[in-house]
């Protein structure tokens, strides 16, 4: 008998999957808050752990590094609304086994949960022989090939942890320490071209090259001299102070300019009699060029937040749609109800995909989320698309293919294979049963382009501006099943890494898209 500790904080949710994995030989205890978890799990021995994050009391992430640091290593897959891929990755080295965002596919839950019951039962013998080691727990003695080996307690909690989850991967912390150097800052004397420190910068180190400059020669001087050496000099410290303030109100300028663009410009006091008119405009204007600044930071962080809420607010409720719908079509039901329920199934899927696609496309406008371009071969992100689609188009006896390419390309794997997905699944869903649809890629000097070629209905000269645009429906496809925003998120995804796209069509003669990668890596 398998036993699964189910924590979920929608009741409405907790009992769809209760009432999915329970089995005869499979049983599901539900709980709603972290607490009831941590009092359950004191007296209960699961099988596998399924854990929401965000908890009215705490974080389910926060319970799993628990668990693990305690030594606890049964299974633990993480079912949360969280699905960004900072999210992913912490709940993996946190610990988790496994990581399913909601919405999710009943038919995957399932198949994910049964995987993670069907592994090994750890090791709990108390003396272990492997590959010459002998470990005997019970007695805390170890050794290899006769030879004693000496372990701390710490040592042995850790062996016996990893000698229990062998042939599993458990999470680690990494520690990194950032080390610096300090230098020391020396500047030339202005006077002699001598080198001094920073602080001692006013001094000249060889005071003979001054005594040198003022004592003339020696020579006896006249009045006129006098005179016109005190001239001369009037002169020079006149222009010396002119170019001094001169250098000084640049200098304030610049570093008003360095502050605004570096982290805003926050003065607000000045005095005009002791700077310029032109200071004095400029510091007026970059006020005002940073409070429009915090205005369009605030008004972005509201952005950010309303998409944040959006996504994690509308998955439970789709996942309860889904999950009951499933649940609906294993029921004994008449052709009628059965054609009922599938369509319910059927625009559940699509508003998921809908609030995933238009989430997507929002982190994308805002740079919550960022692509980040890195070199590699391009060949097989296009086997990678074509493998994910050639079910769809051998269900429609589409024949799919892609043409063998070398070459690399700067993008970032994960949102390329988003775009490109999008272009060749559009292409599959417009082309007509018996079609075809190929994919290929050239080396051009600065761009690698590749073309999704298909033999579809074709897309008219006027409407070939608009079909990148958000919800946009051609009037030659307008009857099949789509949303208009795969092309639009394509073209986002692409601009972002430094690349386009673009459409050749005649209707009757099919279409080609060209997605067209840099070359080189941009530097911005």
């Amino acid at each position: 008998m398998s036993r699964i500790l189910l924590l979920e904080d929608d009741e409405a949710l907790g009992r769809g999957i209760c009432m999915a994995l329970e089995t005869p030989n499979c049983t599901v205890t539900h709980c709603s808050t972290r607490l009831q978890a941590i009092k359950i799990l004191q007296g209960v021995v699961f099988d596998l752990l399924i854990l929401d994050i965000n908890l009215p009391d705490g974080s389910g992430l926060e319970l799993l590094r628990t668990l693990r640091q305690n030594g606890t290593s049964t299974p633990a897959i993480l079912l949360t609304a969280n699905d960004l891929e900072l999210d992913e990755v912490t709940g993996l080295e946190a610990g988790a086994d496994d990581y399913i965002t909601k919405p999710f596919s009943l038919a995957v839950l399932r198949a994910r949960v049964n995987a993670q019951l069907r592994r090994s039962v750890p090791v709990k013998q108390e003396r272990i022989e492997l590959n010459g080691f002998i470990l005997d727990f019970t007695r805390m003695e170890f050794s290899k090939e006769g030879t004693i080996i000496d372990l701390s307690k710490t040592e042995q909690r850790l062996l016996r942890l990893l000698v229990e989850n062998r042939g599993r991967t458990l999470p680690r912390e990494l520690l990194l320490e950032r080390c610096g150097t300090a230098a020391s800052l020396w500047m030339k004397c202005l006077i002699c071209g001598g080198a001094a420190p920073a602080r001692e910068a006013r001094e000249c180190p060889d005071q003979n090259c001054v005594r040198g400059w003022l004592h003339l020669g020696g020579k006896q001087m006249t009045a006129l001299t006098w005179v016109l050496l005190a001239f001369a000099v009037i002169g020079l410290l006149f222009g010396l102070w002119q170019w001094t303030a001169r250098r000084r109100t640049v200098q304030r300028l610049d570093n008003m300019l360095e502050q605004s663009i570096s982290s805003g410009f926050t003065e607000e006091h000045f005095d005009e009699t002791e700077l310029s008119a032109l200071e004095t405009k400029f510091a007026r204007f970059l006020r005002g060029s940073a409070h429009t600044q915090k205005t369009m930071k605030t008004e972005q962080e509201a952005v950010k937040t309303l998409i944040s809420d959006i996504s994690h607010q509308t998955r439970t409720p789709i996942a309860n749609l889904l999950v009951y719908a499933s649940l609906l079509t294993e029921s004994d039901l008449s052709p009628r109800q059965r054609e009922q329920v599938q369509a319910l199934l059927t625009q559940g899927e699509k508003l998921s995909f809908l609030i995933q696609t238009l989430v997507k496309a929002s982190r994308l406008e805002t740079g919550i989320v960022v692509p980040t371009p890195t070199l590699g071969p391009v060949a097989p992100i296009l086997e990678a698309t074509v493998e994910q689609e050639r079910p769809a188009a051998e269900k429609k006896k589409i024949t799919l293919q892609n043409l063998p390419f070398v070459g690399d390309a700067s993008f970032d794997p994960r949102w390329t294979s988003e775009a490109l997905g999008n272009v060749v699944n559009n292409a599959v869903k417009y082309t007509p049963a018996g079609g075809r649809v190929t994919v290929s890629a050239q080396m051009l000097e600065t761009f690698c382009r590749v073309d999704v070629t298909d033999t579809g209905p074709g897309i008219p000269e006027e409407e070939q501006g608009g079909i990148f645009n958000r919800f946009y429906r051609g009037t030659l496809t307008h009857s099949a099943e789509g949303l208009g925003l795969g092309l639009y998120l394509a073209r986002e995804i692409l601009s972002l890494q430094g690349g386009y796209i673009k459409v050749s069509s005649k209707p009757g003669n099919g279409s080609t898209f060209s997605l067209y990668l840099p070359r080189a890596l941009n530097r911005i």
